[in-house]
């Protein structure tokens, strides 16, 4: 088994970077539909997502194996402190430091990309209160300033959990002699890591409880947004006839913020 853990190393490896590749494009996605609204459905149309998703794919299962340089270096078990490391050969000593600075320029850029678009979506939301549908719009400002929020959480959160994860399993967590010491601050980290992310994305972002709702149908949820799916909220029509005929420009008719909205 020890034998085969370069493989399964290389397993975990894409995994990882599939992960935090979909992050940075979900950062992208975001930053489009608040800078780019009337364009963002041509960006992110089914056919060029579906090429964004095989793009990531195929370059994190390529990256691993090429710089395995075939059996040279490896991502390997090690019974002595019971977690993963790349070889420590002179050869391959390299291949650490380039997993850290490929994460952390990821990190960095995702945490820029998202702190950017919070700020013009504020922006963008003080402008369009001058307009006539600011009746209507005033209907949601409490949901959209929620959801501004439930961003910035987000991207705060996930910008502290993958530095701490990222701080732990390539420095503190080499500081100590003892092996479940280096476990805790290195396997179980990644493990805390990938398992903290999908709790922050589930709590704040509603669209993914929803799914959850729609897959478990004994959950009470289930019912519930069923139930609501199958009516027209009233919210949804309130200070509709407020709203002039011809307030909306003919080529936006969605505000930023309900392509924020979407988007998130």
């Amino acid at each position: 088994m020890r034998d085969s853990s370069g493989y399964v190393g290389i397993l975990l490896l894409i995994c990882y970077d599939i992960c935090i590749f979909s992050h940075l494009v979900i950062s992208i996605n975001r930053m489009s539909a608040i800078y780019f609204p009337i364009k963002y459905y041509i960006h992110f149309s089914n056919r060029n997502t579906t090429i964004i998703i095989v793009i990531i794919w195929t370059l994190a299962i390529l990256l691993p194996i090429l710089l395995r340089r075939g059996s040279i270096c490896s991502f390997h078990y090690s019974d002595a402190i019971y977690t993963f490391i790349f070889s420590s050969n002179e050869e391959c000593g390299w291949l650490r430091y380039f997993d850290f600075s490929q994460d952390v320029s990821i990190v960095t850029l995702i945490a820029i990309i998202d702190t950017t678009s919070v700020i013009k979506y504020r922006l963008t939301s003080i402008q369009v209160k001058g307009f006539q549908v600011a009746k209507a719009i005033r209907l949601v400002t409490a949901s959209k300033r929620k959801a501004d929020m439930n961003l910035l959480k987000q991207t705060v959160a996930q910008g502290v959990v993958f530095a701490v994860e990222l701080s732990t399993y390539f420095f503190f967590g080499w500081l100590f002699q003892n092996k479940w010491a280096v476990w805790s601050l290195t396997t179980l980290a990644w493990n805390v890591v990938h398992l903290s992310d999908a709790i922050i994305i589930i709590t704040l972002n509603k669209e993914f409880r929803r799914f959850l709702c729609t897959i478990l149908p004994w959950n009470s949820c289930a019912q519930k947004s069923r139930k609501y799916n199958g009516r027209v909220h009233p919210s949804a029509t309130a200070g509709i006839a407020t709203i002039p005929r011809g307030s909306f420009p003919k080529q936006n008719q969605q505000s930023n913020s309900e392509l924020f909205e979407h988007a998130h």
